[in-house]
C-alpha cells in the first residue's frame, strides 16, 4: 500500500520551474524566499524558539516516538531547456514536541532536458511542524536542506556539488491502519552551489506537489 503510495507521486503534479535568478511565479504567486543562507537561519532560529519558548507534553514521550516517511513528486522546468525534474524523498525523524519532529532526509533527484540528463542525491536535516495533531486530519509546514552532489555539474554551467532547500505546507490523514498516514505537499525546490569556488552559480527553483507516507514502528 505505501508503494502505492509513491509511485501515485511519480505520476503527477503541476508541472512548472525555473533556472535562473528572475522567478516566474508559476502558481500565480511568489513564494516567501526562504533559500540559501536566509532559509538554514530561519530554520534554526523557528526551530530553537519552538523549543525554548514551549513545553513538552505532560505524557513526556517526546524522543521516543519514532517517524519513517517517503515521498515522491515531479516538477518541470519553464526555462528555456524544458527540465523535467523527479523528486524522492526518505525520511527518519523524531518528535520533540507533539506537535514538531526533526529528522534526516535522504534526497534523490533526477532531471532531463534538452541537453541530456542527470542524477543526483542529497543528506541533510529537516524540520516539521504539524496544526491539529490530535485531529485526523493534520495541516503541517515542513523545511529540509541539504548538500547534493551530482556525477557531472548541474545546472549546466554550474559545479557537482549543490546546496538543496525544500519547503512547502502539507496535509497528512490517516489510513485504516492507525500507524500509517499519508500525506500530500506542496513543494517548493532549491539547487544552487552558493557560490563557492566556483565563478558560476546556475539555480533551479521549482515548485510543484508531491505524495508520500508516514509510518509509526511497532518497535
Amino acid at each position: 500500500m505505501c508503494a502505492g503510495v509513491v509511485c501515485l507521486g511519480l505520476m503527477g503534479g503541476p508541472r512548472r520551474a525555473v533556472a535562473g535568478p528572475d522567478w516566474v511565479d508559476p502558481l500565480g504567486f511568489t513564494p516567501l524566499e526562504m533559500t540559501g543562507r536566509f532559509g538554514v537561519l530561519w530554520m534554526g532560529a523557528a526551530g530553537a524558539a519552538s523549543l525554548l519558548f514551549t513545553r513538552r507534553s505532560e505524557s513526556g514521550d517526546e524522543g521516543t516516538r519514532l517517524l519513517i516517511g517517503g515521498e515522491a513528486g515531479w516538477v518541470a522546468a519553464d526555462n528555456a531547456l524544458e527540465t523535467d525534474v523527479w523528486l524522492q524523498r526518505l525520511r527518519v525523524s523524531v518528535f520533540l514536541r507533539p506537535w514538531m519532529d526533526v529528522g534526516v532526509d535522504a534526497h534523490g533527484f533526477g532531471a532531463r532536458d534538452a541537453e541530456g540528463r542527470a542524477m543526483g542525491a542529497a543528506l541533510g536535516p529537516s524540520l516539521r511542524w504539524i496544526a491539529f495533531p490530535r485531529r485526523s486530519w493534520q495541516p503541517y509546514f515542513a523545511y529540509s536542506v541539504g548538500v547534493a552532489l551530482t556525477p557531472d555539474p548541474f545546472p549546466p554551467g554550474g559545479t557537482r556539488y549543490n546546496f538543496l532547500t525544500s519547503y512547502g505546507p502539507g496535509l497528512r490523514a490517516p489510513f485504516p491502519h492507525a500507524d500509517i498516514m499519508a500525506r500530500t505537499e506542496l513543494r517548493f525546490f532549491h539547487l544552487s552551489n552558493g557560490r563557492g569556488p566556483g565563478p558560476h552559480n546556475p539555480t533551479l527553483r521549482a515548485v510543484g506537489f508531491s505524495m508520500g507516507f508516514d509510518i509509526r514502528p511497532g518497535f
